[in-house]
């Protein structure tokens, strides 16, 4: 799995196998979540690869634990579109590592069969995936 923001050199060679769309919200802020279903309904209409995208759907500012207000909607709209579902906080750290293995599994889940794929810019084939989280 490779992190490809920021490496030109890697994101001019290769051709992601898995796509990400993560939205988020502010936990707090149900106004926030307001437009998340669009975006979700959206990305499922416009991608080509409707197959291989997932889309997560990210509450942030977990750590305002007496503010929460939409997150069983959030939950059920990632549900509804086959997606992750999340909490996170900057400010903690919490939830971070468990979003990025819950769209790395799904990710893997629906990618492509492996394919035999150059990431070092070295020229030496490896099997694996790639993931551009957009």
């Amino acid at each position: 799995m490779w992190y490809l923001e920021r490496q030109s050199r890697y994101c001019a060679e290769k051709k992601p196998l898995t796509l990400c769309l993560r939205l988020q919200y502010s936990i707090p802020s149900a106004a926030s979540f307001d437009a998340v279903p669009e975006w979700v309904e959206l990305a499922r209409r416009v991608s080509a690869r409707k197959e291989d995208l997932v889309i997560a759907i990210v509450g942030t500012k977990a750590d305002l634990t007496c503010r929460r207000s939409v997150a069983e909607a959030a939950a059920a709209c990632a549900s509804s579109a086959s997606g992750v579902f999340a909490e996170t906080s900057a400010k903690t750290g919490a939830g971070v590592d468990e979003l990025f293995e819950c769209v790395v599994a799904k990710g893997l889940a629906t990618a492509p069969p492996a394919l035999s794929i150059d990431l070092s810019g070295t020229g030496e084939a490896h099997s694996g995936c790639c993931c551009v989280c957009l």
